[in-house]
């Protein structure tokens, strides 16, 4: 079941530039009406345990399950027609199930057989050990993960960004954030997300992680394989919130287990995820951005041209280059290059809106990029549209108009359903 993306309404703030949050907006303004899931994680939190626990509380009420695991492959994780499930585990495979060590005195005793089990079983995607980079501002240091041999990004991608499946390793089956069973008719008593501290912790980290890939890589969901010391679970993660499965026992039945992987091996891009309307910019798409940066930053010295805010964070040399095309109505599509957001979403559910300073392929010049998902609605009027009637309406107020976005181009980006929405809007026509 495909779910369309929370509703929620975000306006762009007229400044300097698109995301110039500094001026004064009256409180009854409906420029001010935007939704945030908890603003407690837009600003950065010290203390990483805290943060865990709004990750936890932000996501209460976006799981859906448990699912059986039959039921949740069948529907999400089907690699072509006729696809035929594991039955059998081959004695190879069973060995290195077998390698997997009981009740271990650290999580990292599980990464290396885990990971040598899952490279046995697949042919396609490569798993590799946790890292010990941190990754973005949260300061994570993730587990164990896999990204594709063949055609693989790793060359020009940062590790998350790269990553086409995380492995979050727990020791401990207590650690599990999630009951087995949830009856409905007894919510009270049977809760999906246990209540506890430490189950919330838990939780809160493997949310923040899935945030975390998000954010940076273009998605329209997401796949995270969570391994305890017994049983593992699967969840798959979008803008509505998470799928989760009843437990897999794969040590005292490891078939569905090795499917997992097997499926997970023979899935796409698109299967996986991955907004392939997006690809890694080439060197010289890449060299466009970054040169059009570094010549507005010196008119700006020279007092040529006003500042444009948080520009240097488009020049962070952690985040690949991406080409982002969008369909637009009659006319061929629009291609912009993207490196890091200036505002990036910090929950995983909702709008999830990204904002970029963007070098534009057509105008040759560097623009304002935004890039949510909308809710879909036959009555709901585009930004294009409402900017268009605001520039209609302020045409002979020039003090006015030129705070205003001029929109060149805008096109939606359909999966399955839901609807992802750019926009774009001229840096020049929107002071």
């Amino acid at each position: 079941m495909d779910r369309a993306p929370a509703e929620q309404r975000y306006a762009t703030i007229p400044g300097e530039f698109p995301g110039d949050r500094n001026r004064i907006i009256p409180s009854n303004s409906p420029l001010r009406h935007r939704i945030v899931p908890d603003k407690n994680l837009v600003n950065n939190t010290p203390d990483n345990t805290e943060r865990r626990l709004l990750h936890a509380k932000n996501m209460s009420q976006h799981f859906v399950g448990p699912v059986p695991y039959t039921k949740f492959a069948d529907t999400y994780m089907k690699p072509y027609p006729g696809y035929k499930p594991v039955t059998s585990v081959a004695k190879k495979v069973l060995g290195l199930l077998d390698a997997i060590p009981l009740n271990p005195n650290l999580e990292k005793q599980m990464y290396g057989p885990l990971v040598e089990c899952a490279n046995g079983i697949s042919t396609n995607l490569k798993f590799f050990e946790a890292t010990d980079k941190i990754i973005d501002d949260e300061k994570l240091k993730v587990d164990p993960g896999a990204e594709r041999k063949i055609g693989s990004s790793s060359k020009k991608d940062d590790t998350n960004g790269r990553r086409l499946l995380n492995m979050e390793v727990k020791r401990f089956d207590a650690d599990d954030a999630f009951n087995h069973t949830f009856a409905e008719s007894d919510v009270v008593k049977s809760l999906l997300e246990k209540p506890s501290e430490n189950a919330q912790k838990s939780l809160g980290q493997i949310v923040s992680y899935a945030s975390s890939q998000l954010a940076r890589q273009h998605r329209h969901f997401l796949f995270s394989i969570w391994i305890f010391n017994t049983y593992a679970r699967i969840i798959r993660w979008d803008r509505a919130g998470a799928i989760v499965t009843k437990p897999i026992y794969y040590r005292d039945d490891p078939a569905h287990f090795v499917d997992l992987f097997q499926r997970f091996d023979q899935m796409d891009d698109k299967q996986l995820g991955l907004d392939t309307s997006v690809t890694l910019a080439t060197d010289d798409e890449e060299k466009k951005l970054l040169d059009a940066v570094e010549k507005h930053k010196e008119s700006v010295e020279e007092n040529k041209s006003l500042p444009i805010p948080n520009v240097d964070l488009t020049l962070d040399k952690s985040f690949a280059s991406y080409k982002i095309s969008v369909p637009v109505k009659n006319k061929p599509d629009c291609h912009y290059i993207v490196k890091r957001p200036f505002q990036a979403p910090s929950s995983l559910w909702g709008r999830r809106t990204r904002a970029y300073v963007a070098y534009g392929i057509t105008e040759e010049c560097l623009v304002f990029l935004k890039d949510y998902w909308s809710p879909v609605e036959k009555d709901r009027d585009s930004e294009e549209k409402i900017y268009g009637e605001f520039n209609k309406y302020f045409k002979n107020q020039s003090d006015i108009r030129q705070h205003l976005p001029v929109v060149i181009s805008s096109g939606d980006v359909r999966h399955k359903g839901t609807s992802d929405r750019r926009k774009y809007c001229n840096s020049e026509q929107a002071r």
